[in-house]
């Protein structure tokens, strides 16, 4: 399997900031406007599992860059 590109891993990051953003935004949404705390509960679980992805995708891009320096280096 190759690796993802340059422009996948930037859209995988952009999708996790939002995934982030609006995962934390119902939790306050929905604990303080609404009340519900059972659905702000899972709203900022939505909003961890994103921040793991976006660790996850951080790696990898640091990953890149580091290899494409090696790169350089080497030539």
């Amino acid at each position: 399997m190759d690796p993802p590109t340059d422009r996948q891993l930037k859209c995988r990051y952009a999708l996790a900031v939002i995934g982030v953003l609006v995962g934390l935004s119902v939790a306050v949404i929905f604990a303080i406007v609404f009340h519900n705390p059972h659905t702000a509960a899972w709203g900022l679980a939505s909003g961890k599992l994103k921040v793991a992805h976006l660790r996850t995708v951080d790696r990898n891009l640091e990953k890149e860059q580091d290899e494409e320096e090696q790169m350089v280096k080497v030539n």
